[in-house]
């Protein structure tokens, strides 16, 4: 009697072999999607967290919100200088005086709103993700 594995035996062992490694290839290239997606959200969220931190800062510092102010666009009255808030090119822009910044990168942010309760409050909402489909708000007093 001779000792070994016939070719059958090799074929169907190699075949289960390619099959395990192939579901373990796949399902580690799943991971590796999934992980980039969740970094991805999370960087977004966390550029509007710190983009409707800066907006509510100004804004409860400012002297005077301005009328020309709208729903896309917050005009504040620093005291010296003017301030303003908008989106443009799916990033938050920042103005001081007609020199503009940028507080996020292009597509972290999809919408920038601006609702005003009364002369001295405004309601910031800042929504990120896919369509703009998670949103952090805010409203500001303007104190001085």
């Amino acid at each position: 009697m001779k000792k070994g594995f016939t070719l059958i035996e090799l074929l169907i062992a190699s075949s289960l072999g390619v099959a395990v490694l192939s579901a373990a290839l796949l399902s580690g290239m799943s991971l590796i999607r999934s992980y980039s997606a969740i970094e991805r959200a999370l960087e977004a969220s966390s550029s509007a967290r710190i983009s409707l931190f800066r907006i509510t800062t100004d804004a409860r510092n400012a002297l005077e919100i301005k009328t020309a102010s709208g729903a896309d666009k917050l005009i504040l009255d620093m005291g010296g200088k003017e301030v303003s808030y908008d989106l443009n090119l799916e990033k938050v822009r920042r103005s001081v005086d007609g020199t503009a910044s940028y507080l996020t990168e292009q597509g972290r942010v999809k919408s920038l709103k601006f609702s005003y309760l009364s002369p001295k409050l405004v309601r910031i909402s800042i929504g990120f993700g896919e369509k703009a489909l998670t949103l952090f708000t805010s409203e500001a007093y303007v104190r001085n």
